[in-house]
């Protein structure tokens, strides 16, 4: 009988952990695997609960929690044959909903034991670890780093919002070198965001052709410094205009990425506060396997409101 190891995290978005164990136990008996139900504790490395039971050979691995839960899922995933199955559970849910994956546990659980199809997902290495959203210094690293877990519990994504308008206040242009494939530039912005998916924040404010499983990351460099910058930039991106659009410039990369701050600031990467004034990352094309449904569809619209990072662990 095949064993399916599922990490669950209890503190995820504000949902019921014990429901959502026995869903996934009763999906996993009907489909005559066994499951190994592992719950995530502060201090606990979830990749080595992983790696530990890929060595013990489990056939199949479920994450169910937030964009962080589902990251560090995947890293120990990475090079490994075993397909990752999403139970999305947390606040923001951003790649499983850029995935298509559904947001209902019920679906989500349902499409992980029927495994339509299969995505090859690339990631974003940043020292040991694997990202697989977003990468940002300057305004919404400053989000994340001011949104605290108390506020996301019991707020949701409206805790990303408020603090989102209160950074908009005193926002200013830093200097950043930047390193994109071995090419050097300087510039003054408000924002380097590296994305490994659509979503720049808003829903109408999408870079079209980044996908998450295409081979390549785009390097968004902001110089919106207040709310009307930011609507000028979403008009333009609404209308079409990307390659003209005011306040910002897109740049791709195939390869490595490293960006350095003058001033002080955070650093995150799908929504987890890394350190501060530098990033630094690679490309890793095709890193893991992951269950999504036969029929992708275009999530803008389903895309939660001011995402800046993952949300949610």
């Amino acid at each position: 009988m095949d064993r399916a190891l599922v990490i669950l995290n209890p503190a995820a978005g504000r949902g019921f952990p014990s429901r959502t164990k026995r869903l996934i136990e009763d999906a996993c008996e009907r489909a005559g695997w066994t499951p190994v139900v592992v719950q995530t504790e502060r201090g606990r490395s979830i990749v080595d609960d992983v790696t530990e039971n890929l060595e013990r050979g489990v056939e199949h691995v479920i994450a169910a929690g937030g964009d962080g839960t589902v990251a560090a899922v995947a890293t120990a995933l990475i090079g490994s044959d075993v397909p990752l199955g999403i139970v999305p559970i947390g606040t923001g849910n951003v790649l499983a909903r850029e995935l298509g994956i559904p947001v209902s546990a019920e679906r989500a659980v349902r499409l992980i034991v029927e495994r339509e199809q299969i995505c090859e997902l690339d990631a974003m290495q940043i020292m040991d670890r694997a990202y697989f959203l977003n990468a940002s210094i300057g305004f919404s690293s400053l989000v994340v780093d001011s949104t605290d877990r108390l506020e996301k519990q019991f707020m949701g994504r409206t805790a990303y919002v408020w603090n989102g308008w209160l950074n908009l206040f005193g926002l200013q242009r830093y200097r950043f070198a930047i390193d994109i494939d071995g090419i050097h530039q300087r510039v003054r912005a408000s924002e380097v965001l590296v994305l490994n998916t659509a979503g720049l924040g808003e829903p109408i404010v999408r870079v079209p052709d980044v996908l998450p499983d295409d081979g390549k990351l785009c390097v968004c460099i902001i110089r919106a410094r207040n709310l009307v910058d930011w609507f000028l930039l979403g008009a333009d991106f609404l209308m079409g205009k990307r390659d003209s659009a005011r306040h910002i410039t897109l740049e791709p990369a195939y390869e490595s990425i490293h960006v350095v701050a003058d001033s002080p600031l955070p650093t995150q990467a799908d929504g987890e506060v890394l350190g501060n004034s530098e990033i630094d990352l690679r490309l890793v094309p095709r890193a893991v396997r992951v269950i999504v449904p036969a029929n992708r569809s275009e999530p803008s619209l389903r895309l939660p409101r001011m995402v800046m990072g993952g949300q949610s662990r």
